[in-house]
């Protein structure tokens, strides 16, 4: 399937859409290439997101992060995916996570109980092809 930017920016959205009021949960480890089996990483911290979450007017099958996301560490470990989650938790993706290069760039990837981690940016792709 190859989609136009059109259809990119509607899907981009719709899924910023879905994401808003939801949840980012880091998790240490190799992000899973099935996103409905069971995780078994360790959750190393959650972020309560705001609403809206992502830009409101996608542009070139993008959205960006929008707000301040920010939540204390939980476990001791090094961020290595994220799982992005609707408020309900039924409507859920994987993403990469890191300092640089990822879909979510966080401030330090290297997390320690009782830190706060900050999220920098964050940009959702839908593929052209």
């Amino acid at each position: 399937m190859k989609q136009n930017e059109a259809i990119r920016n509607r899907l981009a959205g719709s899924l910023g859409s879905a994401l808003s009021g939801g949840k980012l949960k880091i998790y240490d480890g190799v992000i899973p290439a099935d996103v409905d089996a069971a995780i078994t990483d360790n959750l190393l911290c959650q972020i309560i997101l705001p609403t809206p979450a992502f830009s409101t007017v996608p542009a070139s099958g993008q959205v960006i992060k929008t707000g301040a996301w920010a939540g204390t560490v939980i476990a001791n470990g090094t961020a290595g995916w994220g799982k992005l989650e609707s408020s309900a938790g039924t409507q859920w993706i994987f993403v990469t996570i890191g300092e640089s290069g990822t879909e979510i760039i966080l401030d330090n990837a290297t997390l320690a109980i009782g830190d706060l981690v900050t999220i920098n940016t964050g940009v959702l792709t839908m593929p052209s092809a």
